[in-house]
Formats: C-alpha cells, structure tokens, sequence
C-alpha cells in the first residue's frame, strides 16, 4: 500500500465485523483503520480526513445517525462520504441514515463484492467531484486574472481617450459592425528640439518635455480630443469632427 490509495475508516462496535471490513480491505490495497466507537471516529476524521466512512448506526455513546451529523457539520470532513451499514434494514431506518448525510446504505449481514462494489462506486464519485472542484477553481482564477488584466487596459485606454468617445464606440460595437468617422489630426512638435536636446543632459531634457505634455495634453483633452501618440518630442491629437 501506498501514500496515494484511498483511506477507509470502519467503525462498527463489534470486533468480528472490524477485522472481516479491515482485512477485505487491506487485501485490496486499501489503508485502513477500525474503530470501535463513534466519539474515536471522529477524533480520527478530523485529524486524517478519511476518503470514505463504513459506519455502523447501533453503538453506545454516539450512534451512527449522530456521528454522520457532526461529521457533515465539520467544515474539515462534512466531504467525505458516508456509507451506513447496518442489521436495521427498515424504510425508517434507511431515511433517517440518508437524511442524516449518508450516500448509501448496506445491510447486515453483509456480502463482500456488495460492499467493495459501492465502495468503489462512491470514492470515483467523490474523486470526479474533487476534480471539478478544481477545475472550477482554477477556471475562476484565470477569469478573474483576465478581468484584471482587462480592467487595467481599460484604465490605461481611458488615460488617452475621452470616456464620451469610447462610449459612443462602444455602444456601436458588434459582430460585423463598422463605420466611419472624420477626424481633425494635430501634428504637434517643439521647434529645434534637436539641436536644444543635445545642449542639456538627459534629466533636463526629459523635464522640459514632461512639462510641455503637462501643457499640451490638458488643452487638447478641454477641446474633447485625445492623444494618439507621442512620438520623442511630437504630439498626434484627433478632434472627432461634429456633423
């Protein structure tokens, strides 16, 4: 047996019953560890969150009805899934055991390939489930990433173009739409920034610039148009023309 096979946890008051389920079991390349009461159950469940539970219902203390109650009301182990198994094979026995949490009911006495076949049925249940718990965790991790991301293009767009615009754009936009639309370019440079860039270092050079796109941007943005580019000391501005 190996860290990875699953991990069964009996719990049944009676001695013979543990060593018939433990040995099946433990044949069949399970990890296993048997109980005797309810109360040591759920010490163990919490501690080493079992893949399954064969769980008697008539013990002392703790029956089985009331162990899986507390099992399903334990965020650590309210996952695992319960199989009952009992000599009480009445309709009211078998409700008040799914209706307390269990998947399934067996009853005594039992029959090995009986037990071993729902077993097996409810850990590939159970291990499908975990699996599209993932996926979905994971698929809302990457949505939430590229609404991020998303959202920041839009920041950054909304920088450069006047909201007005781009909800005049967006509001045209849809599969197999296009249209068409004038606009005033301003071409907008510094006159003889060549010659004044190789007079001063870097730092100062960069400042002037920053200061005149201080200037410029505020003014072009007043006339409700947008920055288009920055090319080195050049500003291209569109006006949308008014019809």
């Amino acid at each position: 047996m190996t860290v990875e096979d699953p991990f069964v946890l009996v719990v049944d008051d009676t001695p013979a019953n543990l060593r018939l389920l433990s040995g099946v079991l433990s044949d069949r390349q399970y990890r296993v560890k048997a109980v005797p009461s309810g109360r040591l159950a759920l010490k163990i469940a919490e501690s080493e969150i079992p893949d399954l539970i064969l769980l008697d219902i008539n013990m002392p203390e703790l029956d089985g009805y009331q162990v899986c109650e507390r099992l399903k009301q334990n965020r650590l182990t309210r996952d695992i899934p319960v199989i009952f198994i009992s000599a009480m094979d009445g309709v009211i026995d078998k409700v008040k055991a799914f209706s307390a949490g269990g998947v399934d009911y067996i009853s005594k006495p039992i029959q090995v390939e009986e037990v071993m076949a729902r077993l097996e049925t409810h850990l590939a249940i159970s291990r499908l489930q975990r699996e599209l718990e993932n996926a979905n965790v994971h698929l809302e991790e990457q949505v939430a990433q590229r609404t991020e991301a998303l959202s920041n293009q839009i920041e950054l767009f909304k920088r450069f173009v006047p909201e007005n615009f781009t909800a005049a754009a967006r509001d045209e936009v849809h599969p197999g739409a296009a249209t068409e639309q004038l606009f005033t370019v301003l071409s907008c440079d510094i006159r003889n920034f060549t010659n004044f860039s190789e007079s001063v270092n870097a730092v100062e050079c960069f400042r002037f610039l920053n200061s005149f796109f201080e200037v410029a941007e505020p003014v072009i943005r007043e006339h409700e148009g947008f920055v288009y580019q920055y090319i080195g000391d050049e500003i291209v501005a569109l006006f949308p023309m008014v019809s």
